[in-house]
């Protein structure tokens, strides 16, 4: 049976409104969904039904694809343990809570260029089973990619990870630990400005990091390089947290090329 499409659309200069419950009982019907221009009020969050289904021994897959660009979501936000079948599209659409996708899988990846994330963000374990796009996005707090497997190609260019005023803590970090790239992965221009921690990282492809810029700690310690890395006009530069910037590389391996050039660090640690 082929599935409708619920469409909304606002203006820029003109946002609709729509209630987060009524977002979930059209996913729940299986059908699609194209919102642009929304205020999203309330909490968008499917936990209950993610748990009811689990008592019955069932995975909850959503099938249709679901597009909220352009939008406000203002509550929080928990799509967490889901099988995503379709499309999912949050692109230009600010997170003014919490953005919880833990243990999710999308075979159709996702896509979040432009995205701004107020709240803190967890993606652990989650599997994208095609290309991944944060492209100029914001993470303003905390997030975590631990353990995740990214398929396809993964987009990170001119993303932003915390902001320079923000109080130094593990909350507030940056974690993609033990998570394996497939396939390329590009931070070019992204500018890190909390602690960020790739230990143990699986990279199979090329890893881009030009033009990125580190306010505190780089941890890439036990990381593995399949592809060539590139670590190009690269600034560690001190922040109020560290005294010196610094990265690690202590235990890392090279399959291929790792490429350092014009890199301005005041400790780098590699053996």
């Amino acid at each position: 049976m082929n599935s409708k499409t619920f469409v909304l659309h606002g203006k820029q200069d003109e946002f609709v409104t729509i209630s987060s419950s009524e977002i979930i009982d059209t996913i729940i019907l299986g059908n699609d969904i194209d919102i642009k221009y929304a205020i999203v009020s309330g909490d968008f969050d499917m936990r209950r039904i993610v748990s009811a289904n689990r008592k019955d021994g069932l995975a909850t897959t959503i099938t249709g694809n679901i597009t909220i660009n352009n939008s406000e979501i203002m509550g929080n936000t928990y799509l967490e343990h889901l099988c995503f079948d379709g499309i999912v599209s949050f692109e230009a659409s600010v997170f003014n809570g919490q953005a919880g996708f833990r243990s999710s899988i999308f075979n159709n990846g996702i896509s979040c260029p432009s995205a701004i994330f107020n709240g803190n963000v967890d993606f652990r374990t989650s599997i994208f089973n095609r290309d991944t796009n944060f492209a100029e996005s914001q993470f303003l707090r905390g997030a975590k990619f631990k353990s995740c497997k990214f398929g396809g190609n993964a987009d990170f260019d001119t993303t932003s990870f915390g902001t320079e005023s923000e109080i130094c803590s593990i909350a507030n970090s940056v974690y993609f630990d033990t998570a394996e790239f497939s396939k390329d992965v590009s931070f070019n221009s992204a500018n890190f400005n909390t602690n960020v921690f790739f230990s143990a990282v699986v990279f199979n492809g090329e890893a881009n990091f030009k033009s990125a810029k580190f306010k505190r700690i780089a941890d890439f310690r036990a990381a593995s390089f399949g592809g060539n890395f590139f670590f190009i006009d690269i600034n560690i530069s001190e922040g109020p947290c560290v005294p010196e910037g610094k990265i690690d590389l202590s235990f890392a391996t090279f399959k291929k090329h790792a490429v350092f050039s014009n890199a301005s660090f005041s400790m780098c640690i590699i053996r």
